[in-house]
């Protein structure tokens, strides 16, 4: 069978955007175009999950004995229940790197408290596991009927490009719930940034002076969306083939990141290179210029003489040391120093690391 050459989908944004059923409107629209792919539910908190899940986090951890385990409340026991989930990403590599090989589309949904996933070192490990095994992009979504507010327009593109740096994955905005209001006042905003400063100016709250601020510092950052946002509708299904054609030109631009951080662990690992080759280079001059210093303090005869002295010492010498320089005097210096080491090694290592958690499969 010839492998296909797929693309991870990882659905994040705030909450009550409308991840989850973006992701069933998505999976359904792929099952019409007869595309295959495979599906991650990583909230453990959610009750039910509207479309099929291949791997779901609530068959290997419980949320609920985890907040009772250890005494945390709702975020804190996503949070422990992600990190320990993340522990088996060994097990969830291999999966990944199989299906790449047989799926079209593997599409992640993620906790609805987006700063559970985005900032925690799980979020970060399970994301690194999915860009390892195959082009992965990242599909923030925006809820149209909030965005409206330029204050929060702002802080979700905020959100966004921290996010962006922090993965450094492609990343499409998908405006959510284009049935409710007509989002094209987003495309506005982002291809005139004069548009929305005036719109952030009817406003003369200290929060709409902070947002002007930023909507100036992020200029950039639109240039980068005006291209990559596309409308959709997870009721009526508007814009998932809009959103297909972004995520195939996702791939080709995740092919161009992961050659640019190539070069760059390259052009790293060249400095290192060099820096060390450099240091050796300045130890051996030192070394020489010590010998020279010795040699010409001392005399010939002296040298020689201290040379009969040391052999004498070796003879004298019943250990066995397997360095044949040493002498009597040194050995059992030597010997001493080798014994204190290992306690301390026995003593740092133990029996070894185990960590086990029952409530993992």
């Amino acid at each position: 069978m010839e492998e296909k050459r797929n693309i991870s989908v990882l659905i994040v944004g705030m909450a009550g955007s409308g991840k989850t059923h973006v992701v069933q409107r998505f999976l359904s629209h792929l099952s019409m175009k007869k595309k295959d792919f495979y599906s991650f539910n990583l909230d453990p908190a959610c009750i039910t999950t509207p479309y099929r899940c291949d791997v779901d986090i609530r068959d290997t951890i419980k949320y609920k004995e985890v907040m009772k385990d250890y005494g945390l409340g709702p975020n804190g026991g996503i949070m422990t229940s992600l990190n320990l989930f993340a522990t088996k990403f060994s097990d969830l590599f291999e999966i990944v790197e199989e299906q790449s090989k047989i799926t079209d589309y593997i599409v992640c949904d993620t906790p609805g408290q987006i700063e559970i996933f985005t900032w925690s070192a799980s979020g970060t490990l399970i994301s690194q596991t999915f860009s390892a095994a195959t082009p992965t992009c990242i599909v923030y979504v925006l809820d149209v009927t909030r965005v409206c507010d330029p204050n929060t327009f702002v802080s979700n593109l905020l959100y966004a490009c921290s996010i962006l740096f922090r993965f450094r994955l492609p990343m499409i905005l998908a405006v959510n719930k284009s049935d409710l209001k007509d989002p094209s006042f987003v495309m506005d905003w982002l291809s005139d940034v004069t548009v929305l400063l005036d719109k952030i100016s009817e406003d003369s709250s200290y929060l709409a002076s902070l947002s002007r601020s930023l909507g100036l510092m992020l200029d950039e950052l639109y240039e980068y969306f005006i291209t990559r946002t596309v409308n959709i509708s997870a009721v009526t299904g508007a814009g998932m083939d809009e959103l297909l054609e972004m995520l195939e030109k996702a791939k080709e631009e995740y092919t161009e990141l992961e050659k640019e951080k190539i070069k760059e662990r390259g052009a790293v690992e060249m400095d290192k290179f060099e820096a060390d080759k450099a240091k050796e280079e300045g130890k051996k001059e030192e070394e020489d210029d010590r010998e020279d210093d010795i040699v010409g303090g001392q005399s010939i005869s002296h040298i020689l003489g201290k040379g009969e002295k040391e052999e004498e010492d070796r003879k004298e010498c019943h250990c066995e040391c397997p360095c044949p320089c040493s002498h009597s005097c040194s050995c059992s210096h030597i010997h001493e120093k080798k014994e204190v080491v290992e306690e301390k090694e026995k003593d740092i290592l133990g029996d070894g690391l185990a960590l086990r958690c029952d409530r993992i499969a």
